[in-house]
């Protein structure tokens, strides 16, 4: 008995319970969905290309649920919608994009919105992750708000339940 409640105590350090704010997670999480974060997930591993965090940046209050599209020292691109890295284009199948216009810099969007189908190219620096939302044309992510520190990833997201708290695992 005193294991399980030691192991239920360590669980629950380890891991906190998100709702999502909002819809640029979308397919893959819809806005309202919980979420159960590892906050040591990146103690001893790094992120990965895929893996999605939940984030902080400075200036804003809520943290953001984004995947990672770039590892530090890779380059990025964004030409029409499509992510370039490393010089070759990205296979997205998570992406998802409800306008189909493509804007560029100089369209009539101020910055930052401008940057949000045309990018680049850039390299990150040491310690940087750049982080996209899947639902690419109303997501808030390092296409606006620059690249990520890991420092300000509070950690890799598990699992993914649904309004009705039913779990299902993370792709």
């Amino acid at each position: 008995m005193a294991a399980a409640a030691l192991a239920a105590l360590t669980l629950a350090c380890r891991n906190k319970v998100y709702r999502v704010p909002s819809s640029g997670m979308s397919p893959t999480i819809a806005e309202g969905e919980f979420i159960t974060v590892d906050l040591h997930a990146y103690d001893r591993d790094l992120p990965r290309h895929g893996d999605l965090v939940v984030c902080r940046w400075k200036g804003r209050e809520t943290p953001l649920v984004r995947r990672v599209i770039a590892l530090p020292g890779e380059t990025i691109e964004i030409r029409d919608k499509s992510v370039l890295l490393q010089g070759k284009p990205l296979r997205e199948s998570y992406a998802v994009h409800g306008d189909f216009m493509t804007v560029h810099p100089g369209d009539g969007l101020r910055p930052p919105y401008d940057s949000r189908d045309e990018l680049g190219p850039m390299t990150l620096p040491p310690d940087a992750y750049f982080v996209m939302g899947d639902n690419r044309d109303y997501a808030f992510d390092s296409r606006y708000l620059g690249a990520v520190p890991l420092r300000d990833i509070v950690g890799k997201v598990v699992e993914v339940l649904d309004k009705r708290m039913a779990a299902r695992p993370v792709r």
